[in-house]
């Protein structure tokens, strides 16, 4: 079985034998000759819960649009390119529109990077406005959700009559799915708000963390609920939402606007109905890529694939993951965490001095006791021996020694795609959004 595996915006070739592995894609794939419903303006016409979107947007004078930073695949270029044609096909009146990029405590976009989220065609006089979650000059305070988190957001989404999000949606291992109220908490809020949002992970749980607080999780999940309470503070009637939906291969595999909750609901059952993958048991050994550029980045981004890779995974069992990480870490406060020798102490400095990277490094740190991790990258060796991990030359010849020496016998799985396919072993109850 010859494979191409995608590390950045390379392949690494492998060559893995057929009876031994078997090869888990998600059977979602591109439109195959379907109309397109952005390229139509269809999905702005036809919304969910929400009447079209040229209706939405009448008497509105001041209108922002929120887009999601460079480390997650949304389309967005596309989208604004396509919203400019149909405020120009209705003559969409107003006095502002602006753009801003919801970060949350990523980087904010490097000016090479704007072109690739917002493309060349905007609205007319559309204006970038900056965000960045330590920034409280910025800030507005709306209100306290019944977890008791203050939440502060950027004055831009108080000020707008209308909020237009366009986010994508997909796994999130303790949010459950990405998109839609992301955009607002963390995406736009301040940073005391997202960091007591994160912490929720913990919520209620003496020991380890909050069972609902997991990937694909909706009902019940502290993390999810407090952002939906977040975005009800703020207000749901002035957000039309554009949630984007994309296949293993990168192509756009489906829109979905509307309505801020229900139009997001519907955008994550059908990410989950194509994007999860029925497996008989978990294995012994995965080989994985995490999908390369942009799903890894940076070694936080990575840490998604290796998340979803785990449940194709007995405990104890060994992963090969091909992530490049040519940006580092990810944040400068993401590494440090790794100075600790066991998950009691790591996890209690963590409730004491919680730190939003702190949280990612916890949960790759645990991951790393629990499964033998050899990570195929661009990071420090010594570095990666620290986060737990064993490194592994970024070279299809280092790659298949280790399967052709230590591993000749093992059996197992190959995902291609890990960040977006959630492996089901046959037996568990996944419950829908």
């Amino acid at each position: 079985m010859n494979l191409s595996l995608k590390y950045n915006r390379t392949e690494i070739e492998l060559n893995l034998p057929a009876a031994r592995f078997q090869l888990l894609l998600p059977p979602i794939g591109g439109r195959a000759g379907e109309s397109d419903p952005l390229r139509e303006g269809r999905c702005f016409d036809e919304p969910v819960q929400r009447p079209p979107l040229h209706e939405f947007l009448e008497n509105k004078r001041r209108i922002l649009l929120v887009v999601s930073d460079a480390t997650r695949r949304t389309g967005s270029a596309e989208v604004v390119s396509e919203l400019a044609k149909y405020f120009i096909k209705y003559d969409i009146k107003y006095e502002e529109f602006n753009i801003i990029v919801a970060t949350g405590i990523h980087r904010p976009p490097t000016e090479s990077e704007i072109p690739a989220l917002l493309g060349e065609q905007w609205p007319a006089r559309a204006r970038l406005l900056a965000y960045r979650a330590e920034d409280e000059s910025h800030l507005v305070y709306v209100g306290r959700t019944s977890f008791e988190n203050r939440i502060y957001l950027h004055h831009s989404l108080i000020h707008a009559d209308a909020v237009l999000i366009c986010g994508g949606v997909g796994f999130h291992y303790f949010a459950g799915f990405s998109g839609g109220r992301k955009s607002i908490l963390p995406g736009l809020a301040g940073l005391e708000s997202l960091s007591a949002n994160h912490n929720l992970i913990f919520h209620g749980a003496e020991e380890g963390r909050h069972p609902r607080a997991t990937t694909a999780s909706l009902n019940g999940n502290p993390v999810h609920e407090d952002m939906m309470e977040a975005m009800e503070l703020f207000g749901t009637d002035q957000i039309f939402l554009i949630n984007t939906l994309f296949s293993a291969d990168g192509t756009r595999s489906d829109i979905i606007c509307g309505h801020p909750v229900h139009s997001h609901r519907e955008a994550c059952r059908r990410y989950l109905d194509g994007h999860s993958v029925v497996i008989p048991r978990p294995a012994d050994l995965v080989v994985a890529s995490a999908g390369g550029f942009p799903r890894d980045i940076n070694m936080i981004q990575s840490h998604k694939a290796i998340e979803m890779a785990r449940y194709a995974l007995r405990p104890g069992g060994t992963l090969i993951m091909l992530a490049a990480c040519q940006e580092g870490m990810g944040h400068p406060a993401f590494f440090p965490w790794f100075r600790f020798e066991t998950e009691a102490e790591f996890r209690r400095e963590l409730r004491r001095n919680y730190v939003v990277n702190g949280q990612t490094a916890l949960a790759l740190f645990e991951k790393s006791r629990r499964y033998r991790i050899y990570l195929a990258s661009e990071l420090d060796p010594a570095a990666v021996r620290q986060m737990g991990m064993q490194p592994l030359p970024p070279a299809a010849s280092a790659i298949q020694a280790l399967l052709e020496g230590e591993f000749r016998a093992a059996v197992g799985y190959v995902l291609p795609e890990a960040a977006t396919t959630f492996c089901q072993p046959a037996d568990a109850r996944i419950e829908r959004p």
